[in-house]
């Protein structure tokens, strides 16, 4: 068995930016038992598989990659910090995702519906596209948290640049929870066509 999930890969000087980013979260939001994510982490999930036989993987790949073939490559932008529930009770801190959202939902319903073939269940939810960057300890922060999302992100923006690239590939990743966290192993990368 292996634990894995499908993604977009985020650049490493869109993860430097967000290693700030974290920090500056870091230092507003004080007392908050949240496990933010190493930078080197931060991706966007198209579809997690959770716990596959390794005999599987061959016709994964092959499944993505018949999902890929009518696919261009397209910009997405990081665009905003939210939560999840988007309230003062937050699970999820992440980033929101804009830019060419026809695509990218193509995307994840065609892998969607090619690992359907295979057997594996398609997602009851549906697709939000976000980029975590922390979580909260024990599912919720036990007291609200008292600042505006939007305020402390109006106040962040100006270090930032713009948070834009071209997704031209999707990856398969291994997932291994450890005792320091959880390390991820590209497995394969498929080109958007």
């Amino acid at each position: 068995m292996v634990r894995a999930f499908i993604s977009v890969d985020i650049p490493s000087e869109i993860k430097a930016e967000l290693r700030f980013i974290v920090g500056e979260l870091t230092t507003q939001i004080e007392g908050a038992r949240i496990r933010w994510v190493k930078s080197d982490n931060m991706h966007l999930t198209l579809k997690f598989l959770g716990e596959i036989q390794i005999d599987l993987v061959q016709s994964i790949l092959g499944a993505v990659r018949k999902s890929v073939v009518h696919i261009d490559p397209f910009h997405v932008t990081l665009s905003q910090v939210e939560s999840f529930p988007p309230c003062k009770w937050p699970r999820v801190i992440s980033f929101g995702v804009e830019g060419d959202l026809q695509m990218l939902g193509a995307l994840q319903e065609n892998i969607e519906n090619e690992l359907k073939v295979l057997g594996l269940p398609k997602e009851r939810r549906s697709f939000r596209p976000h980029v975590t960057l922390g979580r909260v300890r024990g599912g919720y922060i036990h007291q609200a948290l008292d600042f505006s999302w939007v305020a402390l992100w109006q106040n962040m923006r100006w270090h930032i640049p713009h948070l834009k690239w071209l997704v031209n590939d999707v990856h398969l990743i291994r997932s291994v929870l450890t005792s320091s966290g959880v390390v991820y192993t590209k497995l394969e990368s498929i080109s958007l066509q």
